[in-house]
């Protein structure tokens, strides 16, 4: 696994994650990893303050509504609480329909995860790929959670 540093709390992630760089030093840290399909799973980690992110339980009923104004499709499909992996996390599973560069339509999944680390900070992590992708990439988020208590 490796660490990253740009996010405050210690995140380790499989070594099957990439990083993909950004000019952009406010914004989420971005990871990728290789696909057998047309669309590479996405990885969008960042923390903020818990005022901006909210625990966990209430952010993540705010993702909905505001995922499904913006993304075609959007259907939240499953939210848990992942209290086995991080004591008071939360994640919200969803499908949308994203654009292939051709244009042409690709069902998409999803899970956005919640941890408070602190009273004042939370670690959000969006992970989306093609189903077949999510269903395996979902455990590194599992992982990652986990990780955060040791």
């Amino acid at each position: 696994s490796h660490s990253v540093p740009a996010i405050s709390a210690e995140v380790r992630l499989p070594r099957a994650w990439s990083l993909v760089p950004s000019g952009d030093a406010a914004g989420p840290v971005r990871f990728t990893r290789a696909s057998a399909y047309p669309r590479t799973p996405s990885l969008l980690l960042e923390t903020g303050k818990t005022e901006k992110i909210l625990a966990a339980r209430t952010s993540l009923e705010e993702f909905a509504r505001s995922a499904a104004a913006g993304l075609p499709g959007f259907t939240a499909n499953r939210r848990e609480d992942w209290d086995a992996y991080f004591p008071g996390s939360a994640a919200l599973d969803f499908m949308f329909e994203g654009k292939q560069p051709n244009g042409s339509s690709i069902p998409l999944a999803g899970t956005s995860l919640v941890v408070p680390l602190s009273e004042h900070e939370a670690l959000a992590a969006t992970l989306i790929a093609v189903f077949s992708d999510w269903q395996q990439a979902r455990w590194d988020l599992a992982r990652l959670a986990e990780n955060l208590r040791r």
